[in-house]
């Protein structure tokens, strides 16, 4: 039966894995060399030769190029023979792009797969003559896909030759081709000829273009809007936006070379847009006496309007921040000019005079007040706020200003703003406009409050941070009271400012004492339980910054299935996966890695599977909008989506929750690889998460409030790519993977030599270190290792040294001692203490593994550094120190859940009611409420204890 090209597509995908593929694909191969139908050249056999040198290419680490150089050209000659399935050669190209990236190690530097790829199409469209177009259509489609662009102007030149029709959509799309070309040799770090010569041919075929256009003859010319604005990018890419400016003639509507008539009426139609991208070029080539040229002009003529006729709206030219910042940057480097400094001034003041002002021209005020006349930015920044504090981004406006103020001036704004509010408050809290004026007035006042007395000082006082939560819980109830939509803002700063108290009252003039090894956590458990109450209502469950933000805190408290119920409801679909998830799922395997037990919310593998599977349908859909064929490709648009395409296929994201996917695989004992789907090993990792998405009062040199609630950093590209040296790589040597043959160049002493000695390691340095020594010791013992390895057989011993740093860390986090009072106990299992229990789960699951597979040596006929009497006690001694340190983790572990269902909600009870944030609780939320939110954070503790549980060691 005939393997057709569906049927080969289909058995890829159900044999994953690499050895098993590796079986298949042998036996299928064997079976036709015997039948007497396929003894003679065919289809199918075509096809089990690309599958099998895709095999040869990925299982055999740095030398699988050269494995499959052999079956990439038997599958050229066989090819050639049988023809190739149309289906088939986009496959086939594919390898041989991968072989060229596989073989000189980047991707940046192929633009070709060579001309064997090339040669595959053109034997196609000769054998097909009547699909000629449709053949070098595809070629283009699939060249284009692999970023290789100079097969892209190969098949544009192939395709040209024998179509009239779209002579001109050929004409730009190569034009493109030329820059994508030009700029991937230039980031290679290439120079000569070769690698600037497309750019050269890029603009010269715009100039022709241009000529054409002005000279109304031939197809290929500047004809549309999406024309010039493609025309102006490929210049602006080439950093030559001055030579574009230096065409401009003296007509007011035209840009660079875009002179003629034609052009002129195309851009007068469109003249705000086209005047957006003249102040770019001008910016970005730092043009600052025409850019103060042009824009004084527009503003001045918008003033004229304005003052012509005062009743007409604000001019839309004086609302647009990119005209005024363009004007205000320009002053700023021409300020040292007389006339320059002159006109500014005039301008300034007929902003400043204006009776009604957009928020754009308030904040180009305080801009050029800022820069040139810093004694009156009090008065300026007092002046903002009288007209605008009942505004949100009253707060987002002045924040960067108020910070330039000395810290006396600091302190008179405070009063001044406060004095204001106090003004404004009634005598009554009945909704009125009256009193919500009154309200956002107080709210914004509390986040100034906030900036000055607790985030821009080193140490703020613990009774100043107290004094600010219970303000802030005031204000939130009268809030709630009047149904106002800024409570929940309120809600925010009070979790913030006793965020700010945790850790405050933990520091000493000198450190921070360790998160994992907090001496209290009554004012975390009041955060949770008010964080419950903030989010019970609809009101709070559709405010996603609140969502995420009580999300973001609950993990950190190790409330994991409360976190899981909330984030449900941030509504985080599409793009957001890629921008949001980050909030949930950084560290999602070594803190709740299990499905809980009586929700269906509480699934973190399929929470991960979703954010991949949602991102690579997102790529596929620019894939297919950037994809089409050679007449209908959207060549103004590609540079964008190319973009944004590469984004959504390098994103770091995805590759973290392809990571976390794996670790909890490893936790529950599953083997979990597929042919290196989510391998990108070209590609530099694309790091697109909002880090600045939760609510933030903080100053803006500051951190972030993440920092307030993450027991560890997010974890960024190079974790990422350490994890891959050590753990993937660890992993994949002891189930003996195809893939991996030679130990990375990066897994070396020196990856990890810069953290100190290993004795004065703790916490997560010494985790490291100990899979640093399992990784060596993973290679040492895996099959094919020559008996005498390059690495010190000492690593067993250095395993041995290490593993008890690692659980000493935890054992600290874990004391005996239980004090009398209530109050002063702990019950919480917080983030940073799951990230140790299920940290050091992994580690010994693997090393007993590890364990194994090195008595397995011991008792193989033959020479193995292993055999020694030294080197079998040593492994005997490691696994009965894994056995040992697994019982004492779960003992620990037990021990906690044995105290929270002795006194956990009590303990919980007594803290909510701790000192004077906890009377302001208590005065928020009713006792009974209390009480059930404690009981809630009990269960939730007991299920990532029930997970530590869960796993096994054998």
């Amino acid at each position: 039966m005939s393997l057709t090209i569906e049927k080969f597509y289909q058995l890829r995908e159900n044999f994953s894995e690499p050895k098993r593929a590796s079986k298949e694909c042998k036996r299928r191969l064997q079976r036709n060399e015997h039948d007497p139908y396929l003894r003679v050249p065919s289809t199918a056999a075509t096809n089990l030769l690309a599958w099998k040198a895709e095999l040869l290419l990925r299982t055999n680490g740095t030398d699988g190029p050269q494995h499959a150089l052999p079956e990439l050209q038997n599958l050229a000659k066989q090819a050639r023979i049988t023809g190739t399935d149309a289906k088939l050669l986009p496959f086939i190209y594919r390898l041989w792009v991968e072989y060229h990236q596989r073989k000189n190690h980047k991707q940046a530097s192929i633009v070709s797969a060579g001309p064997e790829a090339q040669e595959l199409f053109d034997r196609f469209a000769k054998s097909q003559p009547g699909q000629r177009a449709r053949t070098y259509s595809l070629a283009f489609t699939v060249a284009l896909e692999a970023d290789c662009w100079e097969d892209v102007r190969w098949a544009l030149a192939q395709y040209r030759k024998g179509d009239s029709k779209h002579r001109k959509a050929v004409f730009f799309d190569l034009i493109f081709a030329y820059q994508m070309s030009y700029e991937k040799q230039i980031q290679a770090g290439q120079t000569g000829m070769s690698a600037t010569l497309p750019g050269q041919l890029a603009t010269k075929s715009l100039l022709k273009a241009k000529e054409n256009a002005s000279n109304g003859t031939g197809e290929e010319r500047l004809s549309e809007a999406k024309d010039i604005r493609f025309a102006t990018q490929i210049f602006r890419r080439q950093k030559r936006g001055k030579e574009l400016f230096t065409r401009m003639e003296a007509g007011k509507e035209k840009i660079g070379f875009l002179d003629g008539p034609v052009i002129a009426d195309i851009m007068a139609g469109r003249s705000s847009e086209f005047l957006q991208m003249k102040l770019d070029v001008m910016r970005e080539e730092e043009m600052w006496s025409e850019l103060w040229d042009v824009s004084k002009t527009q503003i001045s003529q918008a003033l004229d309007e304005l003052q012509d006729d005062t009743e007409l709206p604000c001019p839309p030219r004086l609302q647009e921040w990119k005209l005024l910042d363009s004007f205000l940057s320009a002053s700023a480097h021409l300020w040292h000019d007389e006339n320059i400094k002159k006109e500014g001034l005039e301008i300034f003041g007929r902003l400043e005079s204006m009776s009604t002002k957009p928020r754009e021209v308030w904040l180009a005020l305080l801009t050029m007040t800022a820069g040139q006349f810093k004694d009156k930015l009090l008065y300026a920044c007092l002046e903002y706020w009288k007209r605008n504090y009942r505004f949100n981004c009253c707060f987002k406006d002045l924040r960067r200003f108020v910070e330039q103020l000395n810290h006396a001036d600091q302190k008179q704004f405070l009063v001044g703003i406060a004095d204001v509010s106090t003004k404004l408050r009634p005598r009554s809290n009945v909704a009125s406009k009256s009193v919500n004026d009154w309200f956002t007035a107080e709210i914004n006042v509390c986040k100034f409050d906030y900036l000055l007395t607790i985030s821009c000082p080193q140490l703020p006082k613990q009774s100043t941070v107290e004094q600010f939560v219970c303000n802030s819980m005031r204000l939130y109830k009268i809030g709630r009271q009047l149904e106002h939509e800024w409570s929940q803002e309120a809600g925010c700063l009070a979790l913030t400012g006793l965020l700010v108290l945790h850790h405050t009252r933990l520091r000493s003039v000198q450190d921070l004492v360790p998160v994992g090894e907090l001496p209290n956590e009554r004012i975390l458990t009041q955060a949770a339980l008010l964080v419950q109450h903030m989010t019970e209502g609809e009101v709070g469950k559709n405010n996603r910054p609140l969502v995420l933000l009580s999300t973001r805190l609950l993990l950190f408290c190790g409330f994991g299935t409360l976190a899981f119920d909330l984030y449900s409801h941030a509504k985080v679909k599409e793009i957001l996966n890629d921008t949001c998830s980050h909030i949930l799922l950084s560290h999602i395997a070594h803190s709740h890695p299990f499905d809980a037990s009586g929700t269906k919310r509480m699934q973190p593998e399929a929470e991960l599977v979703k954010v991949i599977r949602t991102m690579e349908r997102m790529e596929d859909k620019v894939r297919e909008i950037l994809s089409t064929d050679i007449s209908t490709f959207q060549f103004d648009q590609a540079f964008a989506m190319r973009d944004l395409k590469q984004s959504l296929r390098s994103s770091l994201t995805k590759h973290l929750c392809a990571l976390q996917r794996r670790k909890i695989a490893h936790l529950k004992g599953e083997h979990m690889e597929d042919m290196l789907k989510e391998d990108f090993a070209f590609l530099p990792l694309t790091d697109n998460r909002d880090l600045d998405i939760l609510p933030n009062y903080e100053a803006s040199y500051n951190r972030t409030i993440d920092h307030l609630c993450v027991s560890v950093p997010y974890p960024d590209a190079d974790l990422y790519l350490r994890d891959l040296k050590l753990h993937t790589f660890a992993y994949r040597l002891l189930h003996q993977d195809a893939r991996v043959t030679t130990v990375p160049q990066e897994l070396d002493y020196n990856e990890i030599e810069h953290l100190g000695d290993m004795e004065a390691l703790q916490g997560g340095h010494g985790l490291l270190w100990a899979w640093f020594y399992t990784a060596l010791l993973s290679y040492n013992t895996s099959e094919g290792t020559p008996p005498q390895c390059r690495f010190s057989s000492d690593n067993v011993k250095s395993l041995i040294a290490c593993i008890p740093y690692v659980h000493n860390d935890l054992t600290r986090a874990n004391p005996d001692a239980i004090p009398n009072s209530m109050v002063d106990r702990n019950v919480l299992v917080t983030e940073a203490l799951l990230l140790k229990f299920f940290g050091e789960l992994e580690l010994l699951r693997f090393v007993w593994k590890l364990c194994l597979k090195m008595k397995e040596r011991q008792a193989q006929k033959g020479e193995h550094w292993l055999k020694s009497q030294e080197r079998v006690d040593q492994v005997s001694r490691l696994s009965k120190l894994v056995e040992e340190q697994y019982e004492d983790l779960r003992k620990q572990a037990q021990k906690r859940m044995d105290r929270l269902e002795q006194y956990g909600e009590e303990v919980l009870m007594a803290h909510a009611k701790y000192g004077p944030t906890g009377e302001a609780l208590i005065d928020l939320v009713s006792q009974g409420n209390v009480r059930i939110y404690a009981r809630n954070c009990v269960e939730s503790t007991k299920e990532a204890l029930r997970g530590v549980l869960k796993v096994k060691l054998k």
